[in-house]
């Protein structure tokens, strides 16, 4: 008893000693307010070319991203050529179709902040076509997959992005809308149906490296909850693909590794990118991203609400229908002269289209409705949950 007495004190006297010595942890590397060159974006071998231009940010910074917004940037050939690149606003440089010569070879130059940024030579690689965008439903939800092959065995190396794009509702429609007074809306349905886009944030890979065929078989892609508004009408996924070198899909696999799966000791550890971009100006300056030059292939497919499980979306749970009475129940009617009383009461529920009216409702034989049944603005509107009412040209 007394062993145990004096291990308990010694343990408990190294665990105070040990917690009076405790310092916060602030390394140079995550507490300096460094702004590196962020470069997103491949040399598109037969479509628009984009490269979006950006600062890093370091951890736990939650500002708004900086894009670089007046850099100039170009494309080099290893036979000479050169396109400029058109600055579209936001970080955004574009450069329309261009004659690119696949058996050249092709850089990137940026000069921006007093600072010349120059990637290595890339060769354009050609990506064959997209067997097949599929799907497979349960209770819980939708996986969608891409399946693709190379029967010239020259691709290995897959890389995916999307657009996803879905359709739903309000929770109603409304019948009012208040001006200086509450009048009929011209159109029910005015911001009833939305069409919401998002593009995807998740970084998409497979390599046939090692297999006896170049292929890559139902690569998931993406996950949608069967609680998710993007189930409750019809959905569309357009899926973009790329190929990559070696060299390349080595970069995005342990970005993929870094940026989505730490969180415990048994995930993978932080490794160091090793870009194909560098700044001439200051050597010593890490850049950010990795240039590759490749064709773009699409592929897209819609999924209907008919063909999938009852799922239910959670959207709208908590929003109330409420009753907007023209005299407060349990209290006399207002007197002839004193509808200002009204009035000013409407003015305090549905001015700037904080609550929007659904109907008008009736009590009894009355003729005369007794009120309006209302609900609030991020209940009615469905362009409060990101979409627009314009139905997209592919729908």
């Amino acid at each position: 008893m007394k062993k145990i007495l004096l291990y308990s004190l010694l343990i408990l006297s190294a665990g105070i000693l040990l917690n009076a010595c405790k310092d916060v942890y602030k390394p140079q590397a995550i507490s300096t307010p460094n702004r590196y060159l962020v470069v997103e974006g491949f040399i598109n071998g037969t479509d628009s070319t984009f490269f979006r231009l950006s600062r890093s940010r370091n951890i736990g910074d939650t500002g708004a991203v900086k894009y670089e917004t007046a850099a100039q940037v170009s494309i080099e050939g290893s036979n000479g050529g050169s396109f400029s690149m058109t600055n579209k606003g936001s970080g955004l440089y574009a450069l329309g179709v261009s004659p690119f010569d696949f058996s050249s070879k092709y850089r990137l130059r940026i000069k921006t902040g007093g600072k010349e940024y120059l990637s290595e030579y890339v060769v354009l690689k050609k990506s064959p076509p997209i067997d097949s965008v599929s799907y497979s439903a349960n209770s819980d939800g939708v996986r969608i997959y891409v399946t693709s092959h190379d029967p010239a065995g020259a691709t290995r190396y897959y890389k995916w992005d999307y657009v996803e794009t879905w359709e739903y509702t309000s929770l109603a429609s409304s019948s009012f809308m208040y001006t200086t007074a509450v009048v009929p809306r011209p159109d029910p349905n005015e911001f009833y149906r939305c069409w919401r886009t998002d593009r995807s944030s998740t970084i998409n890979l497979a390599t046939s490296n090692g297999l006896a065929t170049d292929i890559a078989y139902k690569a998931p892609l993406q996950y949608i909850d069967g609680t998710s508004f993007k189930v409750s009408i019809r959905y569309s996924i357009l899926v973009n693909q790329t190929v990559l070198t070696e060299d390349a899909f080595n970069y995005w696999s342990t970005l993929k590794k870094t940026s989505e799966s730490l969180g415990s000791i048994f995930d993978p550890q932080p490794s160091q990118l090793k870009s194909n971009i560098a700044c001439i100006t200051t050597p010593n300056e890490p850049v950010i991203g990795y240039v590759s030059g490749s064709t773009n292939v699409q592929k897209r497919i819609f999924i209907n609400k008919a063909d999938l499980p009852n799922y239910r979306p959670i959207e709208y749970a908590l929003c109330i229908i409420d009753s907007f009475f023209f005299t407060i129940p349990g209290t006399p009617p207002i007197p002839p002269g004193r509808d200002n009383d009204t009035a000013a009461r409407m003015k305090s529920y549905f001015q700037g289209n904080s609550n929007i009216i659904l109907s008008d409702f009736y009590f009894g034989s009355n003729p005369k409705p007794a009120g309006y049944l209302y609900s609030s603005k991020d209940c009615m509107d469905c362009r409060e949950k990101g979409g627009v009412t314009q139905k997209p040209a592919f729908w």
